[in-house]
């Protein structure tokens, strides 16, 4: 498919005396698949362990892989299980191919997540490693979508999926661009007229509702691989996927779906979240049932609570997250309680 992941030159490869940094490309000679970029942080040595435990993360819309870095960086030093940190730029994104924010539809990234670049960064840790599978924003809901895909996420060379982290889940969007306010009510319509599901427009994200912290926005503001389009296509369809998808699974056996079959599920969403309504990571939550999801509302935190400052819930989230990781990772499946909310942590 590939050749093996080579240190990127764009970035130092070492993060730290311990960490390396790498990238790859997955590549398609299909027209209608873009290629996409991958990236990894990873233990010294990681390659050479039986059943390494991988984080495997999914971006938001208009970022890329490369923003996690810190993050990243951050788990790796709390989180002495965790083998690797595997994430890629979704079409339209970052390094990857595809017209900016053009996506046809939610459905077309869970596909690239399922089909293609979860299979290739899995393959990267060897034939069985440990998977917890996790995203951002639209990322979760790409990871949220594609945990209905069981049968091909837990297919024997993609490994074994122990776990779902979900940040800010854009289960109930707050802004999906121009189609929100001024398409809505015609954009189902509109969408099937040809072309029209590729047409962009702004995706309304406000950076300052990203962030209290003015350098972590101001970050955002100057990364050239950062966009602030959203295709027509996927903005309709974000505005109904995540809805449809709390249907699915109360409507669902609990072995059919990774998020109903009792796999850990840890949920972390920001109190003053204006991007993507914590109400819907609560919604997420009843639906899955079970005593194996929790949701943790971080109060003071905006959207991206990894970026916030430590009085607005950063170490919150960043203890959150590695908490669920060692546990899980250790085998200690069972969360805190039957679909528990925790309002801070």
């Amino acid at each position: 498919m590939t050749s093996p992941p080579a240190v990127d030159p764009a970035v130092p490869d070492s993060l730290s005396e311990d960490i390396i940094e790498k990238s790859d490309a997955l590549q398609f000679r299909d027209l209608n698949q873009p290629d996409l970029h991958l990236r990894y942080w990873c233990r010294r040595g990681y390659s050479e362990k039986p059943n390494p435990n991988v984080l495997i993360w999914v971006h938001g819309i208009g970022e890329h892989a490369g923003r996690y870095k810190e993050l990243a960086t951050e788990v790796l030093t709390r989180v002495p299980s965790l083998d690797g940190i595997a994430s890629y730029d979704q079409r339209g994104h970052g390094k990857s191919q595809g017209a900016r924010g053009a996506a046809p539809s939610v459905t077309a990234l869970v596909d690239d997540f399922v089909e293609h670049a979860s299979r290739r960064m899995a393959l990267e840790f060897g034939m069985d490693p440990r998977i917890i599978i996790g995203g951002h924003s639209l990322g979760a809901l790409v990871v949220a979508g594609a945990a209905e895909k069981a049968d091909w996420l837990q297919a024997e060379e993609c490994g074994k999926i122990v776990g779902v982290l979900l940040s800010g889940p854009a289960i109930y969007p707050c802004v999906v661009g121009a189609v929100n306010k001024a398409l809505a009510p015609m954009s189902s319509v509109l969408c099937m007229i040809p072309g029209v599901k590729r047409l962009t427009k702004g995706s309304g994200v406000d950076p300052k509702k990203l962030s209290h912290d003015e350098i972590e926005v101001q970050k955002y503001l100057d990364d050239d691989l950062v966009h602030d389009q959203i295709g027509v296509g996927l903005a309709t369809d974000s505005l109904n996927y995540g809805r449809n998808l709390i249907q699915r699974l109360k409507e669902t056996s609990n072995s059919a779906h990774i998020l109903t079959s009792g796999t850990p599920l840890l949920v972390i969403h920001g109190e003053l979240d204006e991007v993507c309504s914590v109400d819907g990571s609560r919604a997420l939550v009843e639906a899955c049932g079970g005593n194996s999801a929790e949701l943790v509302v971080v109060p003071g935190a905006f959207h991206e609570i990894h970026n916030e400052r430590k009085e607005n819930g950063k170490e919150d989230m960043l203890n959150s997250c590695a908490q669920f990781l060692n546990k899980v990772f250790a085998g200690k499946q069972e969360m805190s309680g039957s679909t528990g909310v925790t309002e801070g942590t």
